[in-house]
């Protein structure tokens, strides 16, 4: 972004003020247009929900690990149970 270059005359900040246009002026030309904010929000939102997706995506497939083990425990557990009950 370009900003104003300092003018040494006393009673100006910019040299845009210092030829008579008002600061308010200088503000308004340097902002981002209402379309550059909403276009840079959407992206920072778009990558925001990618992520979000990603990190599901790695949950849900932890999920599925779990089931997996939690399934091959309680297998593992009912033979336990069928092998005492055939030794007592």
């Amino acid at each position: 972004m370009d900003r104003p270059v300092r003018n040494k005359v006393p009673n100006s900040k910019y040299a845009d003020e210092a030829q008579g246009a008002k600061s308010k002026s200088v503000i308004q030309s340097t902002s981002p247009s209402p379309g550059a904010s909403v276009l840079g929000r959407l992206v920072m939102l778009k990558k925001k929900f990618e992520d979000l997706m990603k990190e599901l995506k790695i949950q849900r497939s932890e999920d599925e690990q779990d089931r997996e083990l939690r399934k091959a425990l309680n297998e593992r557990v009912r033979r336990l149970e069928e092998n005492e009950k055939r030794l007592g």
